[in-house]
């Protein structure tokens, strides 16, 4: 009996945590008879074809289609599947968004980066601070944004070829390559080719990575982190501890609050083998440890270079300290608050259910029956810990938003793929050891392949296109036709002066004022323009009334 009740204790605490992101107890009740309902009708379709011998014929021959697929070269496979995933992500880039970005967020790192690439971490002030007091930017004597610089750094790189849109992409896929080895490393190869399946066909990712989010970096270091801190503890060599370290140091320069829930399991993970293992495992904990210090000391190098304190974030300087994780409701110890923020949290979680793959079920529900059905591998528990910590971390934040999706939980979206993988890669052994099925390897694989091929026609014939058609008609009011009317219809150089405040928005990655640039944007002042007017006295001025841009006659300001 005790024995009968440690096996259920998994099972339970796995269907209490999938539960936690369901909605609404009437949501919980639509949502599991709606996935039971799929998965019962699946399994009874499948196994009423597996009674006749054409269609496990037809299965065994797509499963040896498959196994032949995973006899190709492993550099071949992930290059080929790299390079498809660059394109798509490059050519999203350009067809929705023109290869600029249309987040507030975004624009801001874009324009950062222009800073970091003229060799400074802020500039001075214009000498007229009030035409570019701009949103996301502190302008106080120094003019910064108050982004960490993780992820401006990689797009400094892209400024310096000319080609910042290729970033994105390129980080889209690097975490392809590195989800596949996280995948081989804990249950082999074929779960590794499952994982770039699932990867490429996730309009989640690969939409947002056609974009200039820094969240692109922040999942490529917390896969990378997830991948190698595994070597680490398997081999304890200083290697793979380096690479761990400088993963996650990455992701704390770029994604502070996310990476410090992020890390948190493995944290717990490492005190604990190292009160058991001490001497076999202090040295390379040692380097993994020293790497992320160095990374933390460069970021209070960074605040002590831009806000003037080692201590004071960019965040908190801007926003004060609404910022800080919880301090609204540890401030407000009103119950209705916190079941409130739990609510938000948990409806924000729903989106990734039907966004991450676009299927009609769950797209968390693979991940479930992984632990559910208790066949996950050694890992899959630290790593859906790490899941949940970010997860629940978000109940702490008031920026939470579908803006491309649970844009907050993609960082850690490739976790889901690797562990959904996972789960499709066990099924066959499971069934084989607990049911004696009699169905061959190549027969399961062919299943596989057909179930996830039905489920991805809904992604390909419905989500993808509704996505699409979302993203390339202004998402996020990134107002193309402003963008297109300032490069058109005035002559260079030009100064715009900009009034409302969504073109202000609209414009923010046009950001800083460099003298090189064709046209610089400032803040319509009224009266105030001649003051701009004579700074730059070489300079076409616009002022953008209604659709239209009036060039304004300096002698209206300085009549002779």
């Amino acid at each position: 009996m005790n024995q009968t009740k440690r096996s259920l204790f998994p099972s339970l605490i796995a269907l209490g945590l999938f539960l936690s992101t369901l909605g609404k107890i009437d949501a919980i009740k639509l949502a599991l008879l709606v996935n039971i309902f799929i998965l019962l009708l699946g399994g009874l379709i499948l196994y009423a074809l597996c009674l006749f011998n054409f269609p496990r014929n037809i299965f065994a021959t797509v499963g040896s289609a498959f196994s032949r697929l995973g006899r190709i070269p492993e550099y071949q496979f992930l290059g080929i599947s790299a390079l498809f995933f660059f394109m798509l992500c490059y050519y999203l880039s350009g067809k929705l968004f023109n290869h600029l970005p249309v987040e507030m967020d975004s624009m801001a790192q874009y324009a950062g980066s222009k800073i970091f690439l003229s060799g400074h971490w802020t500039l001075a002030s214009h000498p007229l601070r009030e035409f570019f007091n701009t949103p996301w930017f502190i302008n106080d004597g120094r003019f910064y944004t108050f982004y960490p610089p993780g992820h401006m750094f990689l797009l400094a790189i892209g400024q310096l070829l000319n080609q910042p849109a290729i970033i994105n992409p390129l980080l889209g896929a690097l975490t392809l390559i590195t989800s596949y080895y996280l995948a081989k490393e804990i249950a082999g190869g074929f779960a590794a080719r499952i994982t770039i399946f699932l990867f490429i066909l996730s309009p989640f990712i690969f939409f947002l990575s056609s974009e200039f989010d820094n969240r692109s970096t922040a999942l490529l270091a917390a896969t990378l982190f997830a991948l190698f801190y595994i070597r680490t503890v398997k081999k304890c060599d200083t290697g793979n501890a380096l690479i761990a370290g400088f993963s996650l140091g990455y992701y704390l320069v770029t994604r502070p609050q996310s990476a410090l829930f992020f890390v948190l399991p493995f944290l717990i993970y490492s005190i604990w083998i190292l009160f058991s293992q001490f001497r076999k495992r202090f040295k390379s904990m040692a380097f993994l440890g020293a790497t992320v210090l160095a990374f933390l000391l460069f970021f209070l190098y960074y605040n002590e270079q831009t806000t003037g304190s080692a201590f004071l974030t960019g965040y908190q300087k801007y926003f004060g300290n609404q910022v800080i994780p919880g301090e609204d409701l540890l401030s407000n110890d009103s119950i209705t608050n916190w079941q409130k923020q739990i609510t938000r949290i948990v409806e924000y979680m729903k989106l990734l259910h039907t966004q991450l793959f676009g299927w009609p079920m769950s797209s968390l529900l693979l991940a479930f029956l992984l632990f559910f059905l208790q066949i996950e591998k050694p890992w899959c528990r630290l790593l859906a810990a790490s899941f949940f910590s970010v997860y629940f971390s978000l109940i702490l934040s008031e920026y939470t938003y579908d803006i491309f999706g649970p844009r907050y939980l993609y960082e850690i979206a490739s976790i889901i793929i690797v562990l959904s993988a996972i789960c499709l890669s066990r099924i066959p052994a499971l069934f084989r050891k607990r049911f004696n099925s009699r169905l061959s390897l190549n027969e399961w694989r062919g299943i596989i392949a057909f179930s996830l091929g039905l489920l991805t026609v809904n992604t390909l014939l419905i989500v993808i296109p509704e996505r699409y058609k979302l993203y390339g008609t202004n998402y996020r009011q990134s107002n193309k036709q402003l963008l297109e009317n300032i490069t058109n219809k005035t002559l260079k150089p030009a100064v715009v002066l900009l009034g409302d405040e969504d073109d202000q928005l609209a414009t923010i990655f046009m950001q800083p004022w460099f003298d090189t640039n064709p046209v610089i944007i400032a803040q319509d002042r009224g009266k105030e323009n001649d003051r701009i007017i004579r700074y730059y006295p070489h300079r076409h001025i616009y002022v953008l009334k209604g659709n239209e841009f009036v060039q304004i006659n300096p002698a209206r300001f300085h009549p002779e």
